[in-house]
């Protein structure tokens, strides 16, 4: 994995997280505005990170996939590629679901009327 992309998804999942707990501590106040821009703003961002996690997810698979084709390789290596690969697609999944679940379902509570 190259490094600027890291780095980007690192600042979406953190900008994630910290628009998901700003909108969550703005409650019903009188900023009413200002709550639902900040709620448009969390619902895009999980959006974006649940993208990123399918994504992630898709690519980690067909990285196996091409991998566990080379020539030569036994039904051992295959198999330790496989279980190798699935977690490290599961691992984007369940990420994303854990940063993207809590900033969809605050902006929905907060973009009820």
């Amino acid at each position: 994995m190259n490094e600027p992309y890291l780095l980007f998804v690192v600042a979406l999942f953190g900008a994630t997280v910290v628009a998901t707990i700003a909108c969550a501590g703005l409650g019903r106040s009188r900023l009413a505005a200002r709550q639902r821009a900040l709620a448009k703003v969390c619902r895009g961002l999980g959006i974006a990170v649940a993208g990123i996690g399918i994504l992630g997810t898709l690519s980690g698979i067909i990285l196996t996939l091409g991998a566990t084709a080379a020539p030569g390789l036994t039904e051992s290596d295959r198999t330790r590629m496989w279980s190798n690969g699935l977690v490290e697609a599961g691992y984007s999944f369940l990420l994303a679901a854990v940063v993207a679940m809590p900033a969809l379902l605050v902006a929905r509570r907060s973009l009820r009327p």
